[in-house]
């Protein structure tokens, strides 16, 4: 926009501030050509009318030079829209606006939409925490109540939070009292972050303690069910396979092994003890033959 068009840039505006001020204000002003072009944006609108109040509230501006310093660098749909209706108010005889106050009333009513403040009120009144941490669900929480304008005890307050968070987390906070709301967040935030660590430790067990269950399981095998021992016979004739059979048919109990390897028999009748009486006679005699 040229200097010689009879608007000025702000940055040529003697504010009183110095350069960086004015560079802050021009931003601000280049963020109003943002939000007032084209689509409305109820949340981006009162942001940038929060900061432009800021400024605002460092100088000492008169009323009419607020007005001034907002409108100058409208450009666009913007600058159209000003330019209408202050040529509308002057043609109907209506004075022209002069008061910040008045000029944010007619802002908010062309860029805010009617029901923006009962939207505000169904979301407060639905909000929970759900997936986001402590901390974001009372920041949206209290952004909320600022943007409605919500004007309500300190106890209402406390009960509203308490109600949206998650019941793990509330269940614990039931418990105590609390005086104010910024106590009541900080230890919600603390009992977040223990129940965070408990969940670690359960869903995810220590390595030391899956190596030792493998290498337990490897050092002490499951014990299988002993196997009876069948004695070795000692000075049996060879090929006497008959008698052998015989013998260990007549075996009911298994047998143990002494130490000295010295053979023990259990549970042998006395016609076993007949036939090995009779079978050692038989083999010295056919030695003297």
């Amino acid at each position: 926009m040229a200097e010689g068009g009879g608007r000025q840039p702000i940055r040529n505006i003697a504010l009183g501030g110095g350069g960086v001020l004015d560079l802050a204000q021009q931003a601000l002003l280049q963020e109003i050509q943002r939000i007032i072009r084209g689509k409305p944006d109820p949340e981006a609108y009162l942001e940038w009318e929060k900061k432009i109040e800021l400024v605002f509230d460092c100088h000492n501006y008169s009323e009419i030079k607020k007005v001034k310093l907002a409108a100058i660098e409208f450009s666009d749909y913007a600058m159209i829209w000003w330019d209408q209706l202050t040529t509308s108010r002057r043609r109907n005889g209506e004075r022209p606006i002069s008061t910040w106050v008045e000029m944010k009333a007619v802002m908010r009513c062309r860029f805010i939409p009617s029901y923006y403040h009962r939207e505000l009120y169904q979301k407060l009144q639905n909000l929970t925490q759900g997936s986001k941490s402590v901390e974001d669900y009372f920041k949206e929480m209290e952004i909320t109540m600022i943007r409605a304008d919500v004007q309500e005890d300190r106890e209402a307050t406390m009960a509203r939070f308490l109600v949206g968070l998650n019941r793990d987390i509330a269940n614990v906070m039931e418990l105590q009292h609390y005086i104010e709301i910024v106590d009541m967040v900080h230890m919600a935030i603390k009992v977040e972050k223990q129940l965070k660590r408990k969940g670690t430790t359960r869903s995810y067990p220590t390595p030391n303690t899956t190596r030792w269950g493998q290498s337990s399981s490897k050092t002490n095998p499951p014990s299988r069910a002993k196997e009876p021992i069948v004695p070795a016979k000692a000075n049996k004739p060879m090929g006497d396979t008959s008698k052998e059979s015989e013998e260990e048919e007549l075996e009911d109990e298994p047998e143990t092994v002494s130490d000295n390897e010295e053979e023990v028999e259990h549970a042998l009748d006395g016609e076993l003890l007949v036939v090995k009486r009779s079978l050692s006679i038989q083999s010295i005699d056919d030695e003297q033959q």
